[in-house]
């Protein structure tokens, strides 16, 4: 019982510090294997002591059990190891890995590259995600301005780090931090998950005099600050997005490389406002690997903007029927409004309301089509949901215009409540 106890409460402590420090999680794996095994063991032992069969009947059974344990697990492994090796496991999801050595697909080596030969100069801004990443690649020469240690940033300047990301470049806060850290250049990432949806203001740098871009391609970024310092830098480097061929160098093969090369060109030209290339892009990556669905959504979401309604819907289907996700039912929901039908815009800002953190715009969206339904309950019953899923500490981004739709809302549910008593 003094073991049991002492390898619970080892484990127990393990994944608290696994869930407060996300480094920390191989640790606890280790930890899981080598105690789980023994206690395991132990356990299947003890159940076997309390049996009340005979030595014959346990024996017997026992081995069927195991056999078929085996095989079960072996099975398993088998499916498991071929939908990794393959490939098949990452790129049918939203994970960021692959099988194999080597650095991630995502990682800016080629913009690191870039600062390192052209001497771009210090201090260079760069993103939470990769800032581990940028410390190992570019240090001490550089130095980083965020990364995963709470000592010595803290969650203030990683809050902060995702604000100025989502701020357009020649905004008084961008200066400020410029001159507080003497910001002279920033590195972002553009991978297709992460990247581009924590950096919205791609099309804004890129047309920015006091950040000019100097280098893109189709997972990263760099911008250089306007000073007396870098203006011959800037002459000579300074590139023009809508024209950088993207990918950098067009992939050859079928190769996982080859399909992440084209499905980050196709999300990044979409960024961009370059919707014919994004097109083809998502053409290439789907020969490659036909079934993922940020590609499907990807594909939808540009035949909206070209007003092909019926492609869009096909292409959004596909992709939540691949891996659902709130974001796709949110433009589902938004192709149903457009079309005027009222119960299937419904559904799917249900959907879509279900699967996202932090729905409020949703579930706003959701009672005003309740509410043109004539059920002005359930649209209450929404308007409620919103009010209590608003981002904690969010309300000042959200604006009176939010605040204001959603009196609106309720004042018209609660007059039709009335008006039906």
């Amino acid at each position: 019982m003094a073991k049991g106890t002492r390898c619970r409460d080892l484990l127990s402590g393990a994944a608290v510090f696994a869930v407060e420090h996300i480094r920390l999680e191989a640790l606890f794996g280790i930890l899981t294997v080598i105690i789980g095994g023994d206690v395991l063991t132990s356990a299947a032992i003890a159940l076997r002591e309390k049996s009340k069969r005979t030595q014959f009947e346990t024996a017997r059974y026992g081995a069927a059990l195991t056999l078929g344990a085996a095989f079960f697990a072996a099975a398993l492994a088998c499916q498991r190891s071929v939908d990794l090796m393959s490939d098949r496991s990452y790129l049918g999801s939203t994970d960021l890995g692959s099988f194999g050595e080597g650095l991630s697909w995502w990682f800016p080596e080629r913009a690191a590259s870039f600062v390192e030969r052209e001497d771009i100069p210090g201090n260079i801004f760069n993103t939470y995600n990769e800032g581990g990443y940028f410390t190992w690649r570019l240090g001490p020469k550089y130095l980083d301005y965020v990364d995963g240690r709470a000592i010595p940033f803290g969650p203030k300047l990683v809050e902060r780090n995702s604000e100025l990301l989502a701020t357009p470049p020649e905004s008084a806060e961008w200066q400020r931090e410029a001159e507080r850290f003497n910001i002279n250049a920033i590195l972002v990432p553009l991978g297709r998950f992460n990247g581009l949806h924590l950096f919205p203001m791609l099309r804004q740098f890129c047309a920015s005099t006091t950040w000019p871009p100097v280098y893109l391609d189709e997972v990263a970024a760099v911008f250089v600050r306007r000073s007396a310092q870098t203006e011959d830098l800037i002459d000579r480097l300074g590139i023009q997005c809508g024209a950088v061929a993207l990918p950098a160098a067009a992939p050859q093969g079928y190769s996982t490389a080859a399909f992440n090369h084209w499905a980050n060109a196709a999300a990044v030209l979409q960024a961009l406002g370059r919707s014919a290339e994004a097109l083809e892009a998502t053409n290439k990556a789907l020969k490659i690997f036909p079934d993922n669905a940020f590609v499907h959504s990807l594909r939808g979401n540009l035949f909206v903007q070209v007003g092909s309604l019926g492609e869009a819907e096909q292409e959004l289907l596909r992709s939540s029927a691949l891996e659902s996700n709130g974001t796709t039912w949110w433009s589902l929901a938004a192709i149903d409004h457009r079309q005027g039908r009222l119960m299937e815009e419904i559904d799917a800002w249900e959907r879509a309301s279900a699967l996202l953190p932090y729905p409020a715009a949703e579930l706003i969206a959701l009672g005003y089509a309740e509410l043109s339904a004539r059920r002005p309950r359930k649209a209450l019953q929404a308007f409620d949901k919103a009010a209590a899923s608003f981002p904690p500490g969010r309300e000042r981004e959200a604006g009176q215009r939010f605040f204001a739709s959603l009196a609106q809302g309720r004042a018209r549910a609660l007059s039709a409540l009335g008006q039906q008593r």
